[in-house]
């Protein structure tokens, strides 16, 4: 049964035949491991560059990470899925009524299986961008605070072998008195107040 249709329909379905055929010829490497080493041979795309971006991605997969390699059998399986989507609907099966209803429920469950990896792995990137370094953040202060004197810079040290739990040498004279604190006190009020007027 011959179908007339429009020169332009016709000429849409052969555009669409090839970039088809392109696509499987693209997914063989991908699909099994043992022809994975043939992906540098085959000849590059001429039509569709949604193919030479599959036969790179093809073609780093023996260098790619397991990771990487899911991630890449979830993109093949999600493309496949639509497309198989698209060829029940043309011969006018509801795509939820077909037995492939199951194939889709795999792949979510597959793809959130994905996701958890790579958050996981976001998550643990972000904890060690999180740590302080401690010799950095030393220097920062140091570099900061320049006109410590001798007895707040050996007070600081004090405090700091304290918190590390080695025992801390009994400083002399490094802990201002009430007295002290006081005068130290009306003395940079006088500043403020001096420099204000």
């Amino acid at each position: 049964m011959d179908i007339a249709l429009p020169s332009e329909v016709k000429r849409q379905l052969k555009t669409f035949q090839d970039a088809l055929a392109e696509l499987e010829d693209s997914l063989i490497p991908c699909l099994s491991e043992e022809s994975l080493a043939q992906v540098v041979t085959l000849p590059p795309p001429a039509v569709n560059p949604f193919c030479s971006r599959l036969r790179l991605l093809c073609g780093d997969l023996l260098q790619a990470s397991p990771f990487e390699r899911a991630e890449l059998h979830l993109t093949v399986a999600q493309a496949i899925q639509a497309l198989f989507c698209l060829y029940l609907r043309a011969h006018g099966t509801s795509p939820e009524e077909h037995a492939f209803a199951k194939e889709e429920e795999r792949i979510s469950r597959f793809k959130r299986k994905v996701s958890k990896v790579n958050s996981e792995a976001l998550l643990k990137k972000s904890n060690r961008a999180t740590e302080v370094n401690i010799q950095a953040a030393n220097r920062f202060i140091t570099a900061a605070i320049p006109e410590l004197s001798k007895e707040q810079k050996q007070a600081l040290k004090q405090a700091g072998l304290k918190r590390k739990g080695a025992p801390a040498e009994p400083a002399e004279d490094c802990r201002p008195d009430e007295d002290q604190a006081l005068t130290f006190l009306q003395q940079t009020m006088q500043e403020i107040a001096g420099g204000a007027t």
